[in-house]
């Protein structure tokens, strides 16, 4: 009898290490949903608009998590018409951007959750028009000359991808066992003059 007992209390023991162990693996991971606004600039163009980030986080590391993910950051753009003059330039047309991000996140943990700082590389996809007076070059762009009623209007249309760097900061409050908010201030700079001021608020899931 007293076997028996000992057996089943030793099973009920390693049940519980094991799930243990396997509960603290699983919420190394988390997923991400952040809602953002994002202050975007390429070239000539800019844009003030509202986006969206979604992620995968793994811890790597006690004090450092891997976090890839996509985000959409502006869909303001609106091909311009071509002008019958040089008073009709449309000089900005808005910006169409997004992209695949990868970043690395060093974290403190608090009481009240953790505190991080992240670094990180995107290749972001982004499309823009601008329209300038006569006839000029246009950086990394073909440019295209338009005859007008009063001279020549340059066209510079922008469709590609460049590989843009992250810096960013913020902090994960606890709001229940796997749940987390996130308020997040992010700088991105690419080429082409691409930089991106944003601001995030979102979910943080942890399994």
């Amino acid at each position: 009898m007293k076997l028996r007992t000992t057996l089943i209390v030793l099973a009920g023991l390693m049940c519980a290490f094991h799930s243990s162990s396997y509960a603290n693996l699983l919420e190394k991971n988390y997923l991400l949903l952040a809602p953002e606004f994002n202050d975007v600039s390429v070239a000539d163009s800019s844009a003030s608009e509202p986006g969206l980030s979604l992620a995968f986080g793994t811890e790597i590391h006690p004090q450092w998590y891997a976090e890839v993910g996509y985000k959409l950051i502006a869909a303001d753009f609106e091909p311009p018409v071509e002008p019958l003059s040089t008073n009709e330039l449309q000089l900005d047309s808005g910006v169409d951007a997004s992209g695949l991000y990868l970043s690395f996140l060093g974290k403190a943990t608090g009481q009240s959750g953790e505190l991080f700082y992240k670094l990180g590389v995107m290749a972001m996809t982004y499309e823009t028009s601008n329209q300038y007076d006569g006839e000029q070059g246009c950086d990394d762009a073909e440019p295209r000359v338009l005859a007008v009623s009063d001279g020549s209007v340059t066209q510079c249309d922008y469709d590609d991808t460049a590989i843009a760097g992250i810096v960013g900061a913020g902090f994960d409050f606890f709001v229940g066992y796997r749940a987390q908010i996130r308020l997040q201030v992010e700088h991105i700079r690419g080429n082409n003059d691409i930089q991106i001021n944003s601001v995030q608020l979102g979910y943080r899931y942890n399994f």
